[in-house]
């Protein structure tokens, strides 16, 4: 489940995965940290295999990175909204990809909204959680471990 979010399909696949995580990827990864950010990137992946597993016949084959890139779009989308900034563009982003997903009979859909999914619960336990909530996990010599 997590091997197919490191496969590409071909040169253009891994470039238009490559371009939004360079796009993406930084802002995200600054608003979590490095920890956080890997894991959710990662958890993405997993949520969006997951998705193509439940959602489609079990020999059907995808691969790419672009679950995990969903996962980014939607993670962005809750932390610029928690921070209310302008999301037009990256609405716009995602309302392109979304039909390109549903048209291409070669783009996995199931693996896009799963990774989508995926984002939008994480980035809204990122970006809303209390305060004294968000600096998990607790070191040991945090108050709150004793």
């Amino acid at each position: 489940m997590v091997t197919s979010a490191f496969l590409h399909a071909d040169l253009w696949h891994l470039l238009s995965n490559l371009i939004v995580l360079f796009l993406f990827g930084p802002f995200v990864e600054r608003a979590l940290g490095t920890t956080r950010y890997i894991a959710a990137y990662l958890t993405s992946a997993v949520v969006a295999s997951a998705f193509v597993y439940v959602l489609t016949g079990p020999f059907v084959a995808t691969i790419g990175a672009s679950g995990a890139v969903f996962g980014l779009f939607g993670m962005a989308l809750l932390l610029l909204l928690r921070a209310k900034e302008d999301v037009r563009t990256l609405l716009a982003l995602l309302a392109i990809n979304a039909v390109v997903s549903v048209t291409n009979a070669s783009i996995s859909w199931q693996g896009h909204l799963g990774g989508f999914v995926a984002g939008v619960v994480l980035g809204a336990a990122f970006a809303y959680a209390p305060r004294d909530r968000k600096s998990w996990p607790r070191s040991p010599r945090s108050p709150a471990c004793g």
